[in-house]
């Protein structure tokens, strides 16, 4: 498995050599005789861009078939999709099989937050950089043996009205707007000692008392499947995102179906 940084330094590698081949392109070659004979050209990056025996003129110079940026980024946006299908016990296993890394688990999700939280609005708070931290921490603990639940390496997504240490908790209210606890609950701490890596704080209605998400002092959460609709409350975030793919399981907490209500 390559690390973020190998990934990167093939990346360049795979530009330089993109680079030289326009260069060579550029060069005026006619006249000259072929010592070599082209093999079709297959793509092994995109199935919806065609080869080049499906065009209406053959021997189109390769680099006006395949755009340069469909290269170097549809690859792992394709990984991204694989790693955001799989349900949290799926992606245990992958992780755990070392098959899909902490990481890569990680920036699935985060992508995934950029495109669709703007939208909807599933997170009071988000800890990225402390989630890349903890994920390299339970990495190491995957690979060097001591981490092996079923969920360890997978990101999850924790109620606003459950305090964590050093991460703002909220309820979604105004009141605690700046309130940082000095301790962490015990479900959450639980997780951690099973390697769970915590994206961050989901919207809810306020002091949990609702039953739509719409009460929330930071903004009302949307339906994922249609926005126009509510998500249900009062733990609406943390099922949202689930739905959502901005995360692969979340706590929430119920009285009177704060939980049951938005997961139908």
């Amino acid at each position: 498995e390559l690390s973020g940084a190998e990934k990167e330094e093939a990346k360049k590698d795979m530009e330089r050599m993109l680079a030289y081949i326009d260069k060579l392109n550029e060069l005026d070659t006619e006249g000259v005789e072929p010592m070599t004979h082209r093999f079709p050209l297959t793509n092994v990056f995109r199935e919806d861009i065609p080869g080049e025996e499906s065009l209406p003129h053959p021997g189109l110079a390769e680099r006006e078939l395949i755009n340069r940026e469909s290269i170097l980024k549809n690859a792992p946006e394709q990984k991204e999709k694989e790693i955001l299908s799989l349900t949290a016990v799926q992606l245990g296993k992958k992780i755990k099989e070392r098959e899909v890394t902490c990481r890569e688990a990680l920036e699935a999700v985060f992508a995934q937050i950029r495109r669709r939280e703007p939208e909807l609005n599933c997170y009071v708070t988000l800890e990225e950089e402390k989630a890349f931290k903890q994920a390299e921490e339970v990495q190491r603990g995957i690979d060097e043996g001591t981490l092996t639940g079923l969920l360890a390496g997978v990101p999850v997504a924790v109620k606003d009205n459950m305090c964590i240490e050093g991460m703002r908790t909220t309820c979604s209210s105004k009141i605690l707007e700046n309130f940082v606890p000095a301790y962490t609950a015990e479900a959450v701490q639980r997780l951690r000692k099973a390697g769970a890596v915590i994206i961050g704080k989901t919207n809810m209605d306020e002091f949990a008392m609702g039953s739509t998400t719409e009460t929330s002092a930071f903004g009302v959460t949307r339906n994922p499947w249609n926005p126009d609709h509510v998500p249900g409350g009062s733990s609406g975030g943390s099922c949202a995102a689930v739905a959502a793919n901005e995360c692969f399981y979340a706590l929430g907490s119920d009285t009177g179906g704060s939980i049951r209500q938005p997961s139908s």
